[in-house]
């Protein structure tokens, strides 16, 4: 239950493992992972209607109708018997259905939230953060730094689970490229995969073009109109418009396909807020990189900086401006052998070490236990309550 990419990319490799799956359809990340979204049942979680609601009462109005959807979810499709939840306010609504239906929960604690990073109403919201965090039956990090912001932050001592989100050892099928994308032959061509906007350093990428002309941009992803249109009016001032592809929402065979025929992986955020000052994308993205044999460009944070350099499968930004992103596609341009020799490593990387197999095994193992065992009631424990 909850946002993209992680709760749904979690949610279809457990319905993959035969658990059945309920998504709870959040806004317009429908249409940004539709084609993940119409396998599994799903209740929306719509608030677009609700701008007539005067705005003190809004998110609560929205949190009332998404319960009564939920109840009658769970009256004709049975209540589950677990819930892994993923965002904000997901995981305090998995909170609230833990006390109203005695629902256990796990929380995939991607995000990682400020106040100044928030809107009035999410601050509401991250004030009663460490309350559904520690009710939780345990949580997944997708790295040991975030971990350890939220161990300190709420003095956790709820267990916790770490795992990459990756994709199988064995990987999905893909078939040529759709005509209808209309790619021409590159002499190298750079894959960004994910949400299309102002924190994910695209811009610097599309003035890297101008420098290289052997390079081709091909961006995958929801985007709103004026970020598409602010990224092609850039493109066409610097001439490189025919060379910067927005290709928008694709299936997992097209996605699959384009990352077996790229062969640089763009995976680079700007620092904006908490959880991009630690992280660089979200870790599927990353992973999925790897697994495609793709070397990658990303951030210099702590854990994929790591990663990237130790295994010598990428490159990783020290400095994010035109400058810095050049730097870093020349390195890769520059050598076409040891850029495919990255590429190979990747592959390997995925296949011995960071695969779903490896990471979520433990994870796995829990959730099954979680959905045999008898339930008994639990005490109701508060943000530092934890003895």
């Amino acid at each position: 239950m909850g946002r993209l990419p992680s709760a749904l990319y979690a949610a279809s490799l457990l319905w993959e493992d035969g658990m059945p799956v309920v998504a709870l359809e959040y806004g317009h990340f429908y249409e940004a992972q539709k084609y993940v979204f119409e396998n599994f049942p799903r209740v929306r979680w719509a608030s677009g209607w609700a701008r007539w609601v005067p705005s003190p009462l809004r998110a609560s109005a929205v949190w009332l109708v998404t319960l009564c959807r939920l109840f009658f979810a769970f009256v004709v499709q049975g209540r589950p018997r677990f819930i892994v939840a993923h965002g904000l306010q997901e995981q305090l609504l998995a909170y609230v259905i833990r006390i109203v239906w005695r629902v256990p929960y796990a929380v995939h604690v991607h995000e990682a939230f400020e106040y100044k990073d928030l809107s009035r109403t999410n601050k509401v919201f991250l004030a009663a953060e460490g309350t559904a965090l520690c009710h939780a039956d345990f949580l997944i990090f997708p790295e040991s730094t975030r971990a350890a912001i939220y161990k300190k932050r709420y003095e956790l001592q709820t267990p916790i689970y770490l795992a990459f989100n990756c994709p199988r050892r064995a990987l999905p099928e893909s078939g040529a490229l759709p005509k209808e994308l209309r790619l021409r032959e590159a002499p190298v061509r750079a894959l960004y995969v994910g949400g299309i906007g102002p924190n994910n350093a695209l811009e610097h990428a599309v003035r890297a073009l101008a420098r290289f002309p052997e390079l081709e941009l091909c961006l995958v992803g929801w985007a709103e109109k004026r970020d598409k249109e602010n990224l092609m009016r850039l493109a066409e001032s610097l001439g490189v418009a025919h060379r910067t592809r927005l290709l928008g929402v694709v299936d997992e065979a097209t996605k699959w396909a384009l990352m077996r025929s790229s062969d640089i992986s763009y995976c680079l955020y700007e620092p904006s807020t908490i959880r991009l000052r630690y992280v660089a994308t979200a870790s599927n993205k990353f992973m999925e990189s790897l697994a495609a044999g793709l070397p990658v460009i990303t951030n210099n944070c702590e854990g994929f900086k790591s990663l990237v350099e130790h295994y010598e499968v990428g490159v990783a930004v020290d400095d994010i401006t035109d400058a810095g992103v050049q730097k870093a596609f020349r390195f890769l341009l520059a050598d076409t052998e040891r850029r495919e020799a990255m590429g190979r490593r990747a592959a390997a990387l995925h296949a011995s070490e960071f695969n779903y197999e490896t990471q979520f095994a433990p994870i796995h193992e829990r959730l099954k236990e979680e959905f045999s065992r008898e339930r008994k009631p639990r005490r109701i424990r508060f943000a530092g309550e934890n003895a």
